[in-house]
């Protein structure tokens, strides 16, 4: 497929954002060997956590590799692929498009899971959007599951809108397998992410006690005798009751691999919830924390990482050259996270 995919409607530049490059790529972007069809392996027929279920069996691992395309810390081979002799500047949705592919073809037979965080592809406008919509759609073809890292969440009506539009009959839907909220609305701008997701069969994952160093300022405060994150706990156990599955619900948890004593406590809080752990690699996240994520039969969560597999550390002369590295990483990344499954069980 032509990476211009026709009309190429309003342009991003990537010199908007950061600097000036030369050129705008116009070449063939690369496909990958299998095609699962934009639905994923799955179709509409399985649950969230059952599909995770099945997939990490499958692969033989609970990895999630994020899609996060920084353009500051892009190598520079796969900058000079996006210029053409033309002149001009490299564009934004193309290379976009041709990181988040890089990614997907280097991981698709490795991980169950990937996560794009739309921010990346936010910044560039529309342009980032198209790409963003472009790549999700390529890992459902590779017969990857997508969880969009959106951190969604507000009153009631607007939670709705986002809930239809990302889970239910929206544009997005199609693409996204699970959706990251952020609670801090309270129970209100959940409830209605929880309705579509167990009318559809979708995932939720609400960021319970997160990885990043100001997250104690909230989120371990004492309200009523218990931390901040104990209550959104509570929260997303009613969701995960309510929904009244065997096995564990679509109502997951975010919880970063940064914390010690709380991830066996949020655990135990939450026996039905899958947790979705960032922070493991470039955050500095412990294999000790991981391991306390994980239920006692080594199943319950997938572990994240972003920047660690994105941008392996080297000078690379070839788009296939840093392709492979990206996999390396991602070899690595998978058996520190098996190494952790196997330790429970």
């Amino acid at each position: 497929m032509a990476c211009g995919q026709g009309d190429r409607r309003e342009t991003g530049k990537v010199a908007a954002i950061h600097g000036r490059h030369d050129n705008v790529f116009c070449g063939e972007l690369a496909c990958g060997a299998e095609i699962i069809g934009e639905k994923g392996r799955f179709g509409m027929n399985m649950r969230f956590a059952e599909q995770v279920r099945v997939e990490v069996e499958r692969k033989g691992n609970a990895a999630c590799v994020g899609i996060d395309p920084a353009l500051e810390r892009m190598a520079g081979v796969l900058l000079a692929s996006c210029k053409s002799d033309g002149g001009g500047q490299p564009d934004a949705e193309e290379l976009l498009t041709r990181f988040g592919r890089l990614i997907v073809d280097a991981v698709a037979d490795l991980v169950p899971v990937v996560k794009p965080q739309s921010a990346y592809f936010e910044r560039f406008g529309p342009a980032g959007m198209r790409a963003l919509e472009t790549v999700m759609r390529y890992a459902k073809k590779k017969g990857l599951l997508v969880v969009l890292d959106v951190k969604r969440g507000d009153i009631g009506e607007t939670s709705s809108a986002y809930a239809e539009a990302y889970l239910g009959n929206g544009p997005w839907a199609e693409m996204v397998d699970c959706l990251t909220l952020a609670p801090y609305m309270g129970p209100d701008s959940l409830e209605p992410f929880a309705r579509v997701a167990m009318r559809t069969g979708k995932g939720l994952f609400v960021c319970v006690r997160t990885s990043n160093p100001g997250a104690a300022y909230l989120q371990n405060l004492i309200a009523e005798g218990k931390p901040v994150y104990a209550h959104v706990a509570e929260m997303v156990a009613g969701l995960a009751e309510r929904q009244g599955v065997a096995g564990y619900s679509d109502m997951g948890a975010v919880v970063g691999a940064t914390l010690a004593s709380e991830a066996r406590e949020i655990r135990a809080m939450l026996p039905k919830s899958l947790f979705l752990v960032p922070g493991l690699g470039a955050q500095g996240g412990s294999l000790a924390v991981v391991r306390d994520c994980f239920d006692a039969d080594g199943g319950g969560a997938i572990v994240s990482s972003s920047r660690g597999v994105n941008y392996p550390v080297g000078e690379f002369t070839s788009l296939d050259q840093l392709g492979e590295a990206v996999r390396q990483a991602a070899r690595s990344f998978v058996q520190d996270v098996q190494s952790c499954r196997t330790a429970v069980v």
